[in-house]
């Protein structure tokens, strides 16, 4: 060693002279450790690379394991640190800092608050109205790109959602849910007034408004008040004479999807709602339920003006046509108006000759039920005075 620091000291590579040269030139025995067992020190290495540490106990200097991990202990409560007083520099209570905390994005029209600052916008598009979202078919726009999505099944008649219990399939997986509702008998929603019930929140929104009278959805074309936006949007194509939905038996057209499933029923002669009264069978339970009422003679729906009741809403809708002078069903052909769509439809016959209804004696058509019934009677007339002659006889 000494060798070593002289041939560097005479190159001039050493500035000072290090500790152990300065015991060994004073002629004392350097003091170096032993070095370590080879398996002690892989030992040590070891434990360094796992995270472990050791010691020595003070007592009996056995070498004892303190492994590094992470640290166990409850993270303190707010509560517990400020106090169930809050937060003094807030002035709010801990529960309150907490949600602040996880839900830091608050409307600021409604003081709701959100998790992520996305919700929030779209959120806020309940306030200003804004609809960015636009259907390339129908030009309709929606405040969500979820909705649009949902919308545009409309378009391509896509039905990813079917019933596990009839397979039927819809396009919304809303829509499955409440028709779910439709098996299992289910009607969660009771109206306060009267105690019907309903499996929809919507309808029983809906049926609420037939107690208070409101209506506060209006026809700009024609003056008509509705108790929702989804019956006015119905009502538009009665104005606009828009049948979007088709029947692929024979091409009628219809303005409701609802319209031509009734319709369907006629091809397929399918009636699976029977009266347990008369055994009179029907395509859809709304007819059947209505039907009921010609035995049980209940007339649930009633004018505000003059207190006549009527068994059907129709046909109250169509009784308050006299009080108001409305015609709102004009005819494409002439432009004569009428208060119900039933009459426009009986005077449309006189432009297209349409006879539907056919005498089964003598095959005579048509335009109207009533003129048929009439007609039937000359055939009774005539059967009763040929009986009358043959007594004579």
């Amino acid at each position: 060693m000494m060798e070593n620091y002289q041939s560097l000291s005479s190159l001039g590579c050493v500035d000072s002279t290090p500790p152990i040269i300065s015991v060994i030139e004073n002629g004392e025995e350097p003091c170096v450790p032993d070095p370590k067992p080879t398996e002690e020190a892989n030992q040590e290495s070891d434990d360094l690379l796992n995270g472990s540490s050791h010691e020595r106990c003070p007592v009996t200097r056995r070498r004892t394991s303190k492994r590094r991990r992470r640290s166990t202990r409850r993270k303190p409560n707010l509560s517990d640190l400020y106090g169930e007083g809050g937060f003094p520099e807030f002035g709010l209570p801990a529960a309150e800092y907490k949600h602040l905390v996880k839900k830091p994005y608050a409307c600021s029209e409604c003081d709701i608050r959100f998790k992520c600052m996305g919700h929030l916008v779209a959120h806020q598009r309940v306030h200003t109205g804004e609809k960015p979202f636009e259907c390339s078919e129908c030009s309709k726009r929606y405040k969500r790109y979820s909705q649009l999505v949902a919308h545009l099944r409309f378009h391509t008649g896509e039905k990813p959602f079917s019933c596990p219990e009839c397979g039927k399939r819809f396009c919304q997986n809303t829509v499955l849910v409440n028709h779910m509702k439709v098996h299992k008998g289910e009607k969660p929603f009771v109206c306060s007034e009267c105690g019907k019930r309903f499996r929809r929140p919507i309808a029983l929104t809906n049926h609420q408004m037939s107690h208070t009278g409101e209506k506060p959805f209006v026809c700009s074309e024609c003056g008509r008040c509705f108790f929702s936006h989804a019956t006015l949007s119905k009502h538009h194509t009665v104005h606009t004479g828009e049948k979007p939905f088709t029947c692929s038996k024979c091409d009628k057209s219809f303005s409701r999807n609802s319209h031509l499933i009734r319709h369907q029923k006629v091809h397929t002669g399918e009636k699976p709602f029977s009266c347990k009264e008369c055994g009179r069978k029907f395509s859809e339970n709304s007819n059947l339920t209505k039907h009921l009422r010609t035995h049980t003679g209940e007339k649930p729906f009633s004018c505000a003006e003059c207190g006549k009741t009527f068994s059907f809403n129709e046909c109250l809708v169509s009784h308050q046509r006299t009080h108001t002078g409305e015609k709102p069903f004009s005819c494409s052909e002439c432009g004569k108006s009428f208060s119900c769509s039933a009459n426009l439809g009986k005077h449309q016959r006189t432009h297209s000759e349409e006879r539907p209804f056919i005498c089964a004696r003598c095959g005579k058509g048509f335009r109207r039920k009533a003129h048929l019934e009439s007609h039937q009677q000359t055939h009774k007339r005539q059967k009763k005075s040929r009986r009358n002659s043959d007594d004579e006889l």
